[in-house]
């Protein structure tokens, strides 16, 4: 019964930060028209501008460069985390369909596999991707602060950037029992 409650809790865990992963992934996608157009605004106006100081920072900076390779790191680490997700869950013998499309099968999916050592790697390359996820959205937040100019792009990457470390608490709780890995 206890086995039984904690798969439940883990199912619901799983499906709750699925969707709001996916939530935060829409709505950076919304937030890129409202980049362009600013982007574009503003490097007209730098344009108009005759002083020297701020021809130097144009030769440097162009916000039209920046912000793409901003939200490229984004959508790169969402990109990395739904690989994972789906090659943990396909090696946990849930099929290529179940795997892909986990929130509309998330009674069907099987979380555990019967390897420990696989639920080992499966554990390991989730921390790593996560790290790796964590990394690339402090870059890009990078990017966002030194442009210091939207405060929109702070506050969807804010969100994503808790999303990611949210998401680690079911991946500990997920794996805190040693039955699993040992």
């Amino acid at each position: 019964m206890k086995q039984k409650n904690e798969l439940n809790l883990n199912k619901k865990l799983f499906l709750s930060f699925e969707i709001l992963l996916n939530i935060v992934f829409v709505l950076s996608l919304l937030f890129i028209f409202v980049y362009i157009i600013w982007c574009n605004d503003y490097n007209n106006k730098i344009s108009l501008i005759n002083e020297p100081e701020i021809k130097k920072v144009k030769k440097y900076i162009n916000w039209k460069y920046n912000y793409p390779i901003s939200f490229t790191l984004v959508y790169l680490s969402y990109f990395m985390i739904q690989i994972t997700k789906f090659a943990i869950l396909y090696k946990n013998r849930n099929g290529w369909l179940r795997s892909l499309f986990s929130m509309f099968f998330i009674n069907k999916i099987q979380f555990i596999n019967e390897n420990k050592k696989t639920n080992k790697i499966n554990f390991i390359s989730s921390f790593v991707i996560l790290n790796i996820a964590l990394v690339s959205i402090i870059i890009s937040i990078a990017f966002n602060i030194f442009a210091d100019a939207l405060k929109f792009s702070l506050i969807v990457l804010f969100i994503y950037l808790i999303t990611i470390f949210l998401i680690y608490i079911p991946l500990i709780i997920y794996f805190k029992n040693k039955k699993y890995i040992n």
